[in-house]
C-alpha cells in the first residue's frame, strides 16, 4: 500500500467567485480573521475613548497648571521686592535694586548653563549617529 496522501487527489485551487469550503483549517482562518478585526476594533475604540477622555481634561489640566505658575511667578516678585525692601536701609535702594537684580541674572545664568549642559547631553546620548558599516 502508498502513502495515504498518494491516494488523495490533487487540490485544485477554486476559481473566483467558487465557494471556498476546504475543511476545517479555512473555517479556522475565517474565524481569526473575525477575531482579530473584533479585537482590531475594540483596540480602536478604546484608544478613542482614552483620546476624548485625556482631550477633556487639557482644558482644566492646563488652567491649573498656569495659576500656579502664574503665582509662582508673583510669589518670586515679593521675594524680591522684599530683598529689596530689607536692603534698602543698610546700602540705599538704588543699591539694593541693583543688588536684588545682579542676584536674579546669576541665578538665571546659572539656570541657564544648566539648562545648555542637559540638553547637549540629551543630545549626544539620544541622537547619536549610526556609526557607519564597516567596509
Amino acid at each position: 500500500m502508498g502513502d495515504p496522501a498518494d491516494d488523495e487527489p490533487d487540490r485544485i485551487p477554486p476559481e473566483a467567485g467558487e465557494d471556498l469550503d476546504a475543511g476545517p483549517l479555512v473555517d479556522r482562518i475565517k474565524d481569526l480573521a473575525v477575531d482579530t478585526r473584533t479585537a482590531i476594533e475594540a483596540e480602536l475604540a478604546w484608544q478613542s475613548a482614552r483620546a476624548g477622555y485625556v482631550g477633556g481634561q487639557i482644558g482644566g489640566i492646563a488652567g491649573w497648571g498656569g495659576l500656579a505658575v502664574l503665582c509662582a511667578f508673583i510669589a518670586l516678585l515679593a521675594l524680591a521686592f522684599g530683598a529689596i525692601l530689607a536692603l534698602a536701609p543698610l546700602i540705599g535702594a538704588a543699591w539694593a535694586t541693583l543688588a536684588v537684580v545682579a542676584m536674579l541674572l546669576l541665578v538665571a545664568a546659572i539656570s541657564g548653563l544648566v539648562a545648555r549642559s542637559r540638553v547637549r547631553r540629551l543630545k549626544a546620548t539620544a541622537f547619536k549617529a549610526a556609526p557607519d558599516p564597516a567596509p
